[in-house]
Formats: C-alpha cells, structure tokens, sequence
C-alpha cells in the first residue's frame, strides 16, 4: 500500500512538472505496465488447424490476474490536473496552418469497417477546423480479412508517399514484427489498433500506442449470456477466426472461461473458420455431417461466420444456438429480430474517433500517455440492439454524429473509465 500512495504521488508530481513546462509534455502521465499477452508467435498455417477441445482447453492458461498497471476511474481523476478540452488543446499551436497525411489500414472496406472509416474522417475533419489545420486520413483495404501480402503492398504504398504517419491492424500474431519493422525502418511513426501486441525488439519508438478492445471480459459477456439457453448436457463446437490473430486468442480465451460455469455444455471440438462467411459455412456443414442431432450449438468470433454458419444449419434444416461477434449492422438487425440471441459490439466509431485523437497527439509532438488505450465492449441482445443501429446509422450511412459522439472523445473517455485494464483473466495461447 505504501509504494502505491507513493506511486500516485510520483504521478501527481510529474503532472505538475508537466504543467510547468519541465521535461516531457506529454498527454498524462508515465506509461504504466503492459497487459497480458500473448506467448510466442506461431507461423501462419495455410490450412485451419483442428484441434480437440481438450486440447483447446488445455492451450488456453486462465489465472487470477495480478492487480495494478491501469488506472482506475478514481485513481485518473485523481492524477489529472487538466480538464478533457485543455488537454485535446495542449500543444495544438504546433499544428497551425500545417498540412499531414495519415495512411490507415484497415481489414476490409465492409461493414462495420464503414462506421470505424468514417468516423475517422469526421473526427479529422472537425480538429482540423478546431485547429486551423489539415488533416488527411488516407484509408485503404484489402478484399478480404486475412490477406498478408496486400497488407504488405499497402504499407509499401503509405511509405513511397511520404505519409506523416502510418496506423494499422496487423493480419496475424505472426506477421506483426515484418510490418513494425518496415514502418520503423521508413522512420514513420506508427499506431496499432485491435491489438496489444508488443513491437520487436529495437522498434520500441516505433510504435506511439496501441488502441484494442477488452476481448477477454467480451468473451466471458457473451458466454454467460448464451449459455443459458442451451439445454441440459448439451454439445457444442467453437469456430475461431484466425488462430495466430491476437484478437482472437482474447475472445477465444473469454468464451471458456466464461463456460467454465456451464459444465453442462460439452465442447466437442474446436477448428478455425478465418472470419469469413463462407469458411463459416462450409466449417458448419462440417460439424453438422458428423455430429448430427447431437449438436445444439456453435460459439462462433465473428458475425460473418455466424452467418455462414446460419446458412448451413438452415440447408440442413436445423436449429442451432449460434452467436456473433464485431456488431456488423446486419447481425444487429437480425438480433433485434430475435434470429440471433446476442452479438458483441466492438465500438466502431469509438475506434474511428480515438484512434484519430491519438494520432493528433502524435501530430502535436506529445508523447501518449498511457500508450495502451482500451475499449470496452458491449455486449448487443434484442434489448439494445435499435439503440446501437440508430447510433452507428448517423455514422455510417448520414455521415453525421450522433448524440453520443463528444463520449468516445479519448479524454472524456478516460474520464469516465479510466485507463484500467479490468478482465479478471489473463491469457497465453501457446
């Protein structure tokens, strides 16, 4: 308890160094410690890798989780001196009249890639004008999800043009360490979102910040919230998307551990459908020949395989208990509908709108502190479905902001969850 209280003060100073103009002028305080992640990297399979659920259980280590490295709500408000206006404003003057262009990768062009695109550009748009500044979101996508050497293309394109700045998705766990170091070697700063993965070594100044969800508690949400509707000594699958993506590594481990609670569900096999429809489809069919009337349901990571893993049961002319993940708008219709029983909402707008505050601290010079930003999920049932379609509906099809919007801004975010990295679980998928 003493070295915290002395933690906290160290923290307080340090502001107040800050506000003096002493040292470092960054955003908050001193980076605190890194989250849970991920053991070593595996090589990108050609082929989905099946495994028994034993064996997934096993691969999955679930722990009590140490306490500190975050900052709770109250500890943040406690340190912070500046209000979330003074600190967006905080060294804007060094960005007047100037012109920067910042290539974004993203996954796909598809929805809800379109919501996280577009609330990008509106934000850009209206610090730009705040600020008396350009502010260019160069955007590009592959077709598909998992497409390494498109990726690889793209950022070889950002880099020949120059670009101010470069923020992305790695592909997978394993190709995460070619494209830091492509970038770094470029000397372009870089920002990395949906993941938390640390840079390679040497590449450290690399990477200002990582933006990604809480994919553990999402898990757990979703597990607690479906499994009561299977019934007694039911069976199940998993389909996960990408075994090497960090991603899903966290919502793989949230599932089991929030079906730890439900023994009743026997887990009878678990295989990777690559985030795609018709994988989905195809990895369904599959289970549906082999085990028949035996099995109740799936646990599916996205909402494209849950599709595709609709369209199979629907061929076989059964019902399954299927869930989404990513809170597509067309699952979240069909939520809202009651085909599907829940979804998780990763936050797209909130993405588009912080990863381009975080880019303007970069712009501005300021060093990210903390640099590993989180945001939470939520998860999506008929209850609040409309409410979520009616919100990313301004975004993404009126581009227009809803009443939410100045919520997701990053210092009003923090001020209402802190920095605080709260699963309950730690993760390491060998």
């Amino acid at each position: 308890m003493k070295k915290f209280i002395i933690w906290i003060i160290s923290i307080v100073l340090s502001l107040s160094l800050i506000l003096a103009g002493v040292g470092c002028r960054g955003s908050i305080m001193e980076e605190t410690a890194a989250p849970p992640v991920v053991g070593d990297e595996e090589v990108v399979s050609e082929e989905p890798i099946e495994e028994t659920a034993e064996e997934a259980v096993e691969d999955t280590a679930i722990q009590e989780m140490p306490g500190g490295g975050y900052l709770t709500v109250e500890q943040y408000n406690a340190a912070v001196t500046m209000t979330p206006d003074e600190l967006e404003a905080f060294g804007a003057e060094n960005l007047k009249g100037k012109e920067f262009t910042v290539g974004l990768y993203c996954h796909t062009n598809m929805p809800p890639w379109k919501i996280l695109q577009n609330a990008a550009l509106l934000r850009a748009q209206e610090l730009s004008e705040k600020y008396d500044f350009t502010l260019n979101i160069d955007i590009q996508a592959p077709p598909t999800h998992v497409d390494i050497i498109r990726q690889s293309n793209i950022i070889d394109d950002f880099i020949a043009k120059g670009v101010d700045m470069i923020v992305a998705i790695p592909v997978t766990t394993g190709s995460y360490e070619a494209l830091v170091k492509r970038i770094g070697d470029a000397g372009i700063p870089m920002g990395a979102f949906i993941t938390d993965q640390d840079p390679p070594e040497g590449y450290e100044d690399t990477l200002k910040w990582w933006l990604y969800n809480d994919d553990v508690n999402g898990g757990k949400a979703i597990a607690e919230y479906v499994a009561p509707l299977y019934p007694e000594n039911a069976k199940a699958t998993i389909m996960r998307g990408v075994y090497e993506c960090h991603w899903d590594q966290g919502r793989y481990a949230g599932i089991i551990a929030g079906l730890r609670e439900f023994p009743n569900i026997e887990i009878l096999d678990v295989t990777a459908g690559e985030w795609d429809r018709d994988k989905g489809f195809t990895r369904a069919e599959e289970w549906i020949a082999r085990y028949g009337d035996e099995l109740d349901g799936i646990w599916l990571l996205n909402d494209e395989m849950a599709w595709g893993a609709q369209g199979a049961a629907e061929a076989a002319g059964i019902e399954l208990i299927l869930n989404g993940w990513d809170g597509a708008t067309d699952f979240v219709e069909a939520v809202g509908e009651g085909r599907f029983p829940a979804t998780v909402d990763m936050h797209w707008m909130g993405y588009g709108i912080q990863m381009v505050d975080l880019m303007f601290e970069t712009l501005k010079g300021n060093e990210v502190n903390t640099k590993r930003n989180l945001l939470r999920l939520t998860l999506i049932t008929q209850d609040n479905a409309q409410a979520l379609l009616d919100e990313v509906d301004t975004v993404e099809n009126q581009f227009d902001k809803p009443s939410t919007w100045n919520d997701y801004k990053l210092f009003n975010y923090r001020i209402m969850y802190g920095t605080e990295l709260d699963t309950g679980v730690e993760y390491k998928v060998e």
